[in-house]
């Protein structure tokens, strides 16, 4: 049997998968939506945060947090709402009309179409080429109050039929905190999205079983915390954001293991307005 020379070539560096560099930011003309967006601090931007106020407020509060998280390869990306609230000096917005004018009654049954067309043209345009093709799987949603029901809401629209094992259909996690789903999904089991939830409410606030309920309905994933105590707000305090931390450990996708030995987050006292 005759033996047949082997030829050994170098691997050309190009033919390795690129180490993890910035992405291109958000163009400003891509959506009439306000936001302040930036990159992760390690120059790793693998996967990227959305983060979406509450009823009242405006993104700065958010994208300071999102900073002060300084989540490894996140950049971060905070929506402003775009509606003013009315007859209020400072700024002021909701994501879609809740109030009637001029008695500011609540509206009982909000229509969020609106916003979520043109959130859904945001996710568009992330994961186009433009933007640097972010996958939709390192896409994460953080939502307070009114900004959590419209984080979920535009997590139910992504495919909602993905497998578990298909994280290129589905976004990479969704955090709401005091923020309830609007609709109420009915997609029938073996069919509900895959984004992993983390619903996050405190004992006294008027979040119902049904509620609770619904996000079983419309998630395959939902992970459900009650924080006792404690005035109605954003996550506060190292216990709470543990929960939050811990959460985001499992679901961020990254290129080294997350960690290492230290803390990997910046305790937060206080927190943006109620929503």
């Amino acid at each position: 049997m005759s033996s047949v020379p082997i030829t050994v070539a170098p691997v050309s560096a190009s033919s390795l998968p690129p180490p993890l560099t910035r992405k291109p930011p958000p163009k400003p003309n891509c959506t009439t939506l306000k936001f302040q967006y930036a990159p992760s601090r390690d120059g790793k931007d693998r996967n990227l945060l959305v983060l979406f106020h509450g009823l009242g407020d405006t993104n700065q509060p958010f994208f300071d947090l999102g900073k002060k998280l300084n989540l490894p390869e996140t950049a971060i990306l905070a929506v402003q709402a775009p509606l003013q609230i009315p007859l209020l000096d400072e700024p002021s917005f909701m994501f879609y009309p809740s109030f009637t004018i001029p008695d500011f009654t609540p509206v009982l049954n909000p229509n969020p179409s609106s916003i979520l067309a043109l959130l859904s043209s945001l996710l568009t345009h992330l994961t186009s080429p433009a933007c640097g093709s972010w996958p939709l799987a390192d896409i994460h949603l953080f939502g307070f109050g009114q900004g959590g029901s419209i984080a979920s809401e535009l997590a139910l629209l992504t495919n909602s039929s993905s497998k578990p094992s298909d994280r290129g259909t589905r976004l990479g996690s969704l955090v709401t905190v005091s923020g309830p789903l609007l609709s109420l999904p009915t997609p029938g089991p073996g069919r509900e999205n895959q984004t992993p939830v983390l619903a996050l409410h405190r004992s006294g606030e008027t979040y119902t079983k049904a509620d609770l309920g619904a996000f079983g309905k419309g998630f395959k994933d939902v992970k459900e915390v009650r924080f006792v105590g404690g005035s109605p707000g954003m996550v506060k305090g190292e216990g709470e954001w543990r929960v939050v931390m811990k959460f985001w450990s499992e679901h961020l996708g990254r290129e080294s293991k997350m960690g290492g030995g230290g803390e990997m987050f910046e305790v937060l006292e206080g927190g943006p307005k109620m929503g």
